[in-house]
């Protein structure tokens, strides 16, 4: 079994850790960041299979980093998160469609353990 590196990027500390247990409890390796700076640092240096990027966050939000990753042209599994307006994820999406990021998962906030589990999963 390959163990998966999975970035969380989000500001909310809570989430963070909500997520990284999540990670944890698969077994996988995990690295947090709380804006989209660090989050694209830590995208260098850690070369993660999953990323976890909420939308709405300082210095750097989920638009941000998705344009950032699409020149990157990365191939990872990228589950975007949002508790705002649920058409920020509809612009994600589109987003993502339109730079060429093939695996883009959508979910909503508050999310439920089983469903970021399952959207890491796939």
């Amino acid at each position: 079994m390959t163990t998966k590196r999975v970035l969380v990027i989000d500001d909310d500390q809570g989430f963070r850790d909500f997520a990284r247990d999540a990670v944890l409890t698969k077994g996988w390796t995990v690295e947090t960041a709380a804006n989209g700076v660090e989050g694209c640092q830590a995208f260098l240096r850690f070369k993660p299979d999953i990323v976890v990027l909420d939308i709405v966050m300082p210095k750097m939000d989920g638009f941000e980093v998705l344009n950032w990753m699409a020149k990157e042209r990365t191939d990872c599994r990228i589950i975007v998160l949002t508790g705002f307006n649920p058409s920020y994820a509809m612009m994600a999406e589109q987003l993502g469609e339109a730079k060429g990021l093939a695996h883009l998962t959508l979910l909503n906030k508050p999310v439920r353990l089983s469903a970021l589990i399952t959207a890491m999963e796939q």
